[in-house]
């Protein structure tokens, strides 16, 4: 594990949990606990979302608990990271988006929430 890989998976935890780099332990497990009930497979979440929640709580509390962090721990989060942005988007629905024709850059999506 270089540390380049270390500061990557810190960063990737502080934004799937939400939380800023100096967050509380307590701060860490709310957010844990939160995304975790959005995310658990028996409440129709993603199972492989629910596994990069549980891996971006446990490298954010190890780190704010100042213990040594397994590169097994670091390299799990990374990969499960890659496989998350990985998998096929969604079609999206054609009532939200219309299309928006600029001469320099072809065709942008203008999306309506």
């Amino acid at each position: 594990m270089t540390p380049t890989d270390y500061l990557h998976a810190l960063h990737t935890a502080c934004t799937v949990l939400g939380v800023g780099g100096n967050a509380s332990t307590a701060q860490i497990h709310a957010a844990q606990r939160r995304m975790s009930r959005a995310s658990h497979p028996d409440a129709g979440g993603d199972a492989r979302v629910f596994r990069l929640v549980q891996l971006s709580g446990d490298l954010l509390f190890m780190h704010a608990t100042r213990i040594e962090v397994p590169s097994g721990t670091v390299r799990d989060l990374l990969a499960a990271a890659a496989e998350v942005n990985a998998r096929p988007k969604p079609e999206p629905d054609s009532r939200w988006i219309r299309p928006v024709s600029t001469p320099a850059r072809g065709l942008l999506l203008d999306v309506r929430v």
